[in-house]
This record gives structure tokens, C-alpha cells and sequence, in this order.
């Protein structure tokens, strides 16, 4: 399961910025299927990919979106990063900082639903 999701990243201009590991850790303490884990890694992957473009837009004026979009479109990394590297300032570190805050958040998620499925457990 680690293998695949990581593989799955790959294809985005941002993957050697962020760390799924500490989500992946999470989910392999909670008793869920491996199709509800396989879900749950989909929503982060999507949740961290919208993040990072919004980072990302928020800090283009608006002559440099289209501009950014299409290279995101036709996935051409090189571009993308120069383009940001010429228009923006520490966006790395910003898309590190945004990824990690909904990193923190759905791990929080996920252990306050572990710690509910604890309590919900009967003794015996």
C-alpha cells in the first residue's frame, strides 16, 4: 500500500516537497479495510493537491495562472518550477507549510476516530 500511493505522487510537480509518511503511520493504526485506506489516501492525495494549487494561484498575479496552469496541465515540472522560481518568493517553503498544516489535521482526524473506536470496543 505505501509503495503504491508514493508511486501515485510521483506524477505531481510538488512530490519531493511533502511527506505522506506520518498519514500513512496513522492509517496503519486504525482497523479499516484496505479499500477504506485506499479511499482515505485518495482524499489526502486530493486534498493535498488542491492545497498546493491554491498556494500556489494565491501567489501568481493573474498574467502568470494561466500560465502556471497549463504547464500543470501538460505536467512539464521543469516549466512549472521555473516559472515559480521566477515569479514567486519561498514558494517551496509555503507549500511545505500548507501541506503539512492538512497533514496535521487529518492526522488529528484519524486518531480522534481511533481513540472513538477504542472507547466503542466491549470488554471482554
Amino acid at each position: 500500500m505505501k509503495k503504491s500511493i508514493r508511486q501515485a505522487q510521483d506524477k505531481h510537480f510538488y512530490t519531493h516537497l511533502i511527506e505522506i509518511e506520518p498519514i500513512l503511520t496513522t492509517l496503519d493504526e486504525v482497523v479499516i479495510t484496505d479499500a477504506e485506506k485506499k479511499e482515505l489516501l485518495t482524499i489526502v492525495e486530493r486534498t493535498t493537491h488542491y492545497a498546493v494549487i491554491n498556494v500556489v494561484l494565491g501567489k501568481l498575479k493573474n498574467e502568470d495562472k494561466k500560465q502556471f496552469i497549463s504547464h500543470v496541465a501538460k505536467d512539464e515540472h521543469d516549466k512549472i518550477w521555473e516559472l515559480l522560481s521566477k515569479k514567486t518568493k519561498d514558494i517551496e517553503k509555503k507549500i511545505k507549510n500548507a501541506v503539512r498544516d492538512i497533514h496535521l489535521s487529518m492526522i488529528d482526524d484519524v486518531k480522534k476516530i481511533t481513540r472513538k473506536q477504542t472507547r466503542k470496543k466491549p470488554a471482554g
